[in-house]
């Protein structure tokens, strides 16, 4: 994913990404730049500087189109990023979104609504931890919706692919 993103980076935004950013013990990966031409891309796609997380909305740009390419890449983006992949034995495989932005989460569902995928939503708000922030979280746990999900948008994220592949050979397993 680290990789797809910094050829994003190159590709797109016309720069030489600074080398990630690993959080210890966090599990997460920063890339980060201040240069006036990648700030005013995102500028022009509705997304503000500084903090956004409670307010960040999909651009209109990509709401307005009607090109399903899009609106897959998109979502396959948005879920790579904030999104998991889950499932138990014995239950429905889950996939869901959680976000800090109500508004994101009700235009995630608004996207996956126009390409045939039903995701409910809810508010959930932690009960312990550092971050009592409120998340928006979007769900969907048919299991055709699921495998749909997976394999129509699916993620660049490689811990998703790994939980369903395995979640599929066990599937499998059980059939035989």
């Amino acid at each position: 994913m680290i990789l797809q993103v910094m050829g994003l980076v190159r590709n797109i935004l016309g720069i030489e990404p600074i080398k990630p950013y690993e959080h210890k013990g966090r599990n997460e990966i920063m890339i980060r730049s201040g240069q006036r031409q990648v700030i005013n891309f995102f500028l022009s796609y509705g997304i503000p500087k500084g903090r956004k997380a409670g307010t960040v909305h999909v651009p209109k740009q990509i709401l307005e189109s009607r090109d399903e390419t899009i609106t897959k890449a998109f979502l396959r983006g948005l879920f790579s990023t904030d999104g998991c992949f889950s499932f138990q034995i014995d239950r429905s495989p889950r996939a869901e979104i959680q976000v800090k932005s109500e508004k994101l989460r009700d235009d995630f569902v608004y996207l996956a609504g126009r390409l045939g995928f039903l995701f409910r939503s809810y508010l959930y708000l932690p009960p312990r931890g550092k971050n009592k922030a409120p998340l928006q979280v979007a769900y969907t746990t048919q299991t055709k919706q699921v495998v749909r999900w997976m394999e129509e948008i699916g993620s660049i994220k490689d811990s998703h692919i790994e939980h369903y592949n395995h979640w599929k050979k066990i599937i499998e397993t059980k059939r035989n």
